[in-house]
């Protein structure tokens, strides 16, 4: 029994051998297309990119292939010169064990999320994680054909082509799981049965859910989506369940540069440049050289992609606005502040419209301001002036009123996006005590009604102005408190939380206290939350109007910063809260970005140490749900 088991041994061990052969012919292989295939790629090299221990790996499986098989009958042994193969088992140890010591110290920690320190340290890299698979699979290699005492002979085929072929497949397929599942090109979701959208809740009581990005990835903006929030990353968009924070459709190019995404009612728009950046890569809102760009047009309820389309975009304008068909660019055509907006087809063949807004004329400048989009309307507010005498101009918007003796005539226009046609314009000839405005947007949700555009305009009369977003029509409906009798604003005006044409939610500062009052179309209060000594100052933006309550965030903590983290007082309308009878809401994040309602909760963005990717504290997505 024992002598028919060693033949059968013996092909196992010489299958081993063969395997192994296969693995070092696989990794050869595999380090020369990584190779090929980020020629150029880094900046510093790929020496400095892959930590070079793969060179050593691929001259190591050289050196094997070449003694350690026994390619032709005649073939020089120079790793079996003992009879029982010593000197061959003594060599491909040393390697195997110096490979396993090459792929514990030239692990790439930083190139895989699950092993690097902190997303600062965070760097993927599918060049360092395509050579380190090399040097393990050269020592894996090596180890194999320890299993067989004397070099393995080629012939015949049929025992040694086989399982050679076997791996060199097992590289083959474990390089390719690598790409992509490690280092996926494109990953794009669908979402299917989404069914109704829960409504904006009346009132929230807990974090219910958080979402964090992929490591590495920035949070650019985070919006209302249809089910929830939807976030925009620097390399695509995420839609999420506003009840559960459930991942709906995401569509994302981590692999590509120059990445931007930007939404509108019904489409999210993913552009970004195929490859790796070049070794001075211009940001994408910076004008620059012409680049290759694709844009993906997405459904905002889905995320299928319903267009698609590249162009090499010239680089003189900035971006402003996207649309199904077209990309709206801001051009300043000459010094004196004459600037264009214009669309051009994504495909970038056509030029669909282009509108000029401002035409200084002779001794006249003018600098364009906030540039906003409401529905299919894009509102531009910008100033004209006469030249200041000293001849050195104006260096932006705000230096147009730096001087009592200059009048400005503001305009405020707004530009519809699909023709470029004017839908209206209000304008007006400032106060000498006028410095300059604002445009100040009302925060969701909006109700029922139509956007209104907030200007505030200090020194003006009236201080604060509001328009209707759809006609342009003057309105006259926030609280009496807001503005004085001769238009001034009231030293009680704190600001405007929220508002549309069918009412308001606006802050009101009396001496040591804080109100938040809810009106309707005509200004007249119908409930307020009473926040006592919890002072709402300059987080007003952030505040939050449910229809039962008003979440209003502070830092709360230790004088030290580093230890200080958001938290959201609940207050509400028809009640009166202070420090210490206040309910808190502690979300995980720490420093308040963002809170708007959406459909199922209310979103905090967070981030880390201001921005600091360092603290390894990164941003992050929480719901509040009821």
């Amino acid at each position: 029994m024992d002598g028919a088991a060693r033949p059968w041994r013996r092909q196992a061990r010489k299958a081993l051998a063969w395997t192994g052969v296969g693995l070092l012919v696989g990794a050869l292989a595999l380090a020369a297309v990584t190779a090929a295939l980020n020629r150029g790629r880094y900046e510093d090299g790929l020496l400095e990119e892959t930590g070079g221990w793969w060179l050593v790996s691929a001259v190591v499986a050289l050196v094997v292939l070449s003694f350690g098989v026994r390619w032709q009958v005649r073939h020089p042994r120079v790793l079996d010169d003992d009879p029982r193969g010593r000197g061959r088992v003594f060599w491909l140890s040393l390697c195997a064990l110096g490979g396993g010591y090459l792929a514990f110290a030239g692990f790439p920690a930083d190139a895989f999320q699950a092993t690097a320190e902190g997303a600062w340290q965070y760097d993927p890299s599918p060049a360092a994680a395509g050579m380190w698979l090399v040097v393990c699979m050269v020592a894996l290699g090596c180890l194999l054909m320890l299993s067989s005492a004397r070099p393995p002979r080629l012939l015949p085929l049929r025992r040694s082509l086989p399982f050679a072929a076997a791996g060199v497949l097992a590289v083959v397929l474990a390089g390719g799981l690598v790409e992509a599942v490690v280092f996926p090109r494109e990953p794009h979701t669908v979402a299917e049965g989404n069914g109704d959208p829960a409504p904006v809740p009346e009132a929230v009581g807990r974090v219910g859910w958080s979402w964090a990005p992929p490591m590495g990835v920035r949070i650019e903006e985070v919006r209302a989506g249809t089910h929830g929030p939807l976030v925009l990353l620097d390399d695509g968009a995420v839609s999420l369940d506003g009840t559960t924070g459930e991942e709906l459709w995401s569509f994302r190019r981590p692999r590509d540069w120059g990445g931007s995404a930007w939404a509108d009612d019904e489409h999210v728009y993913v552009r970004y440049a195929h490859g790796a950046p070049p070794e001075e890569e211009t940001p994408a809102d910076v004008p620059g050289e012409p680049v290759e760009r694709t844009t993906v047009v997405l459904d905002i309820a889905t995320g299928e992609v319903v267009g698609e389309s590249t162009a090499l975009e010239p680089g003189e304008g900035k971006l402003v606005a996207m649309t199904p068909e077209a990309r709206i660019e801001r051009f300043r055509a000459d010094s004196n502040g004459e600037f264009v907006l214009g669309a051009t087809s994504l495909e970038g063949e056509e030029e669909l419209w282009s509108r000029t807004l401002a035409a200084p004329g002779e001794g006249r400048m003018c600098r364009h301001g906030a540039l906003r989009r409401y529905a299919d309307l894009l509102v531009v507010l910008y100033g004209c002036a006469t030249e200041p005498p000293d001849g050195a101009g104006y260096e932006d918007f705000q230096n147009l009123f730096m001087s009592r003796e200059v009048r400005v005539e503001v305009t405020v226009t707004a530009v519809d996006v699909a023709t470029g046609e004017e839908a209206w314009r209000y304008g007006w000839e400032t106060e000498p005590d006028e410095r300059s405005p604002d445009l100040v947007e009302g925060r969701s949700p909006a109700g029922d009604g139509t956007p209104v555009i907030v200007l505030e305009r200090p020194g003006g009369d009236p201080e604060l102005l509001l328009l209707d977003a759809a006609t342009g029509e003057r309105l006259d409906h926030l609280p009496g408190f807001v503005l004085d009798g001769d238009g001034t604003g009231s030293e009680a005006y704190g600001g405007v939380v929220r508002i549309d044409t069918e009412g308001s939610v606006v802050h009101e500062a009396p001496r040591g206290g804080a109100l938040i009052h809810r009106a309707d179309a005509s200004g007249e209060i119908t409930a307020t939350a009473d926040l006592g000594d919890i002072n709402v100052g300059t987080a007003v933006d952030d505040v939050v109007a449910l229809e039962d309550m008003a979440l209003v965030p502070r830092m709360r903590g230790p004088l030290n910063r580093d230890d200080q983290q958001v938290e959201l007082a609940v207050a509400p309308f028809g009640g009166s809260v202070t420090w210490e009878t206040a309910r808190w809401i502690d979300p995980g994040g720490r420093l308040l970005t963002d809170m708007l309602a959406v459909p199922g909760a209310v979103v905090l963005h967070t981030d880390g140490d201001y921005g600091d990717y360092r603290s390894g504290e990164g941003p992050l997505v929480e719901g509040l749900v009821p």
